[in-house]
């Protein structure tokens, strides 16, 4: 996946770049409720075509990480929630395996931050800044 965006400051080899929502936000049934579509995105992006502060610049995630992070945001903590639920309802009330399955989901969510920030770490970051488009010659 590809991406625009400004360069808005450096810092230990990485870009904090500012880009637009893309389109498929524009297009979503959600849009006019999410907080998100109305504004800038800010992203962390590994500065591998040494861009500068004011440059604009092209980002690019690979596209199996967007899916990869897709699934785990929104199908791995259903999961985890109906197989808490399930479980415990085996062997308690329906108020309790409500609750697990509630523990389920919230504990799927810190699983899913902890693995998400460990492998960003690891590969030195999912994005990466590959071209600069338009330098901020001051």
């Amino acid at each position: 996946m590809e991406q625009c965006g400004r360069v808005k400051r450096i810092k230990d080899g990485y870009a904090e770049v500012e880009v637009k929502r893309s389109t498929a936000c524009e297009t979503c049934s959600a849009s006019h409720a999410c907080l998100a579509a109305k504004r800038e995105a800010v992203i962390r992006a590994r500065n591998d075509a040494g861009a500068s502060e004011g440059d604009r610049v092209k980002l690019e995630t690979p596209g199996g990480s967007v899916l990869l992070y897709a699934f785990c945001v929104f199908v791995f903590p259903i999961i985890t929630a109906a197989a808490a639920f399930l479980i415990a309802r085996s062997f308690a009330s329906e108020k309790a395996a409500l609750v697990s399955a509630a523990a389920g989901f919230a504990a799927a969510f810190g699983v899913v931050f902890l693995t998400v920030e460990r492998r960003a770490k690891k590969r030195g970051g999912v994005v990466v800044v590959t071209e600069i488009l338009e330098s901020d010659l001051k």
